[in-house]
């Protein structure tokens, strides 16, 4: 595992290095295998240039952030994302539901500083958004595919605005649910979207939103309602990750990207990314 992480990664290039070689003991790899089944059996040149630019207005906003300035992750997961965020300099606080995936993330947190031979600035906390009360908000609110498994909803999202410092940003990147061959598979996944009940390693019972996707006007709606003024909308990935291996096809995503008009995106592509920021002025630098 030695020298295989440096500070220039790109986002894809970290985790595609993990997929590689994870360093993580068995059980903690089977976690991990299984979190990332998609990207483990398909992490392809035109996947990767998804996942980066998905990951990159993140990237330019952490260099925009003052001094200590904080970022929270809301659904950590197995915390790729958190950790290359801590990696770039972010103070970061990672929050999930699932025990068993934040182990993990702690492990790889271990193994990184190992490497680096310094601590990271990345706490994973076992928590529900609803029971999250940190001492402070926060500068930047990360989510990915997760905002779709907060429920109650509006208690979420009013939660979120509460863990924003005022001029503090929200990205959150989702399924786009105007595409109808995204929203067959999820139909065949899971049937209806409904909301469940998980219960947790502690017992605790959570509601949980099997893939309540909602197209970007709604989630506008709900963030407004708590005073998150959206900035920024874009659509994204339009290829599947199953498709093989082949440089033109990483040029016609590119190309979509620049060249079809957002009427089209908003049907074709597959996930698209909200940016807000909380009313009031911003964090001072």
């Amino acid at each position: 595992m030695a020298g295989r992480f440096h500070a220039d990664m790109t986002p894809s290039e970290f985790l595609a290095a993990w997929l590689a070689e994870d360093g993580l003991p068995d059980a903690d790899r089977e976690v991990f295998r299984a979190y990332y089944r998609h990207y483990a059996r398909s992490f392809r040149a035109h996947v990767r240039r998804a996942y980066d630019h998905t990951l990159a207005p993140v990237a330019t906003r952490l260099r925009e952030l003052p001094p200590n300035g904080r970022v929270l992750e809301i659904g950590a997961g197995c915390g790729t994302e958190a950790l290359y965020f801590a990696l770039l300099g972010a103070d970061v606080t990672a929050v999930d539901i699932s025990g068993t995936r934040l182990g993990v993330a702690r492990r790889r947190a271990e193994i990184l500083q190992r490497e680096f031979r310094k601590p990271l600035a990345c706490e994973f906390i076992l928590t529900s958004l609803l029971d999250f009360r940190p001492p402070e908000p926060f500068d930047l609110i990360w989510m990915e595919q997760a905002f779709h498994h907060l429920a109650p909803r509006d208690q979420a999202v009013a939660r979120i605005a509460a863990l924003l410092k005022p001029g503090g940003i929200v990205m959150i990147a989702e399924t786009n649910p105007f595409n109808l061959l995204v929203q067959l598979q999820l139909f065949l996944q899971r049937g209806l979207p409904h909301v469940a009940t998980y219960r947790d390693a502690q017992g605790r019972e959570h509601a949980y939103g099997v893939e309540c996707i909602l197209p970007p006007a709604t989630l506008t709606r709900h963030l407004r309602n708590h005073g998150v003024q959206r900035v920024k909308l874009e659509y994204h990935r339009l290829l599947p990750a199953a498709l093989p291996d082949w440089p033109p096809l990483d040029l016609l995503e590119r190309l979509a990207h620049r060249l079809l008009p957002l009427f089209v995106k908003r049907f074709v592509c597959s996930q698209y990314t909200y940016v807000g920021a909380l009313a009031g002025s911003p964090p001072q630098r």
